[in-house]
């Protein structure tokens, strides 16, 4: 049996202190460069102020109606959605875009909310798969997007000038 024994006297217990708190400090900076990044800090988009209300179907035609979207008639799905109680990476990504239009989903951290989701056949540069989603929390309008779900999609703020623009690739 082979015994192990390990001396270190208080100065040296607080240079390695000192030297693993400068290494996280070292990480979480790293961390925000490599964030800023693939997110500008600044952004040139700025929040509409447009009646969220959301409570009946007229209501949610008129919300996209003030970004300039037409839809089609019938949702193509209505969901129950949980937003997270602890954001990870991806889910920070998207909130970045909720905060640039406006919104914030960290206020509705562990709530349900409900989720529309609508075709965009008129959306511009003949992508056929382009479609918008609403978070309703409470018949308002908390969050949403627009997306492409195909292979080289994309994501953005309900504002089709919006500068937050990512591929789908950068949310996963």
């Amino acid at each position: 049996m082979i015994t192990i024994s390990l001396r270190m006297d208080k100065k040296r217990l607080a240079a390695l202190v000192l030297v693993l708190a400068l290494a996280g400090a070292g990480a979480v900076c790293a961390k925000q460069l490599l964030w800023q990044n693939v997110l500008p800090a600044e952004s040139t988009v700025s929040a509409r102020k447009v009646n969220t209300a959301a409570a009946n179907e007229q209501q949610r035609r008129d919300f996209m109606a003030a970004y300039g979207w037409e839809v089609e008639e019938e949702p193509l799905e209505i969901q129950e959605v949980l937003i997270p109680s602890e954001f990870d990476e991806t889910y920070e990504k998207y909130n970045y875009i909720q905060k640039q239009q406006g919104f914030d989903l960290s206020r509705y951290r562990g709530k349900v909310c409900r989720k529309y989701v609508y075709a965009l056949p008129g959306y511009p540069g003949g992508v056929e798969d382009a479609r918008i989603t609403l978070l309703i929390y409470k018949d308002r309008v908390i969050g949403g997007d627009i997306s492409s779900p195909s292979a080289d999609g994309f994501m953005h703020g309900f504002d089709a000038s919006s500068s937050v623009w990512l591929g789908l690739e950068q949310l996963a």
